[in-house]
């Protein structure tokens, strides 16, 4: 129990962090919503065959806000300089 409290209060921390860097990257907040809509809907209906838990949801629900961030001219142009 303790434990997934921990796991919790990290995730928090973690989803409070991606939208930061979401809010100043990415191009098409839009799209990146459907794309992670899209892959937790896809994640949740498999659940029965791949049994994988909350942590695992967590993970594919960061990569997926994040999954277009290489695209960013923001993140491009600190690169390049």
């Amino acid at each position: 129990m303790e434990t997934e409290i921990v796991q919790a209060a990290t995730f928090a921390k973690a989803i409070i962090k991606v939208n930061e860097v979401s809010r100043a990257c990415d191009s098409d907040p839009g799209h990146s919503e459907q794309v992670t809509n899209l892959a937790l809907a896809v994640f949740d209906a498999l659940k029965p065959l791949h049994q994988y838990g909350t942590s695992e949801r967590q993970i594919l629900e960061i990569a997926s806000r994040l999954h277009d961030i290489g695209w960013s001219k923001t993140v491009l142009k600190n690169i390049t300089n």
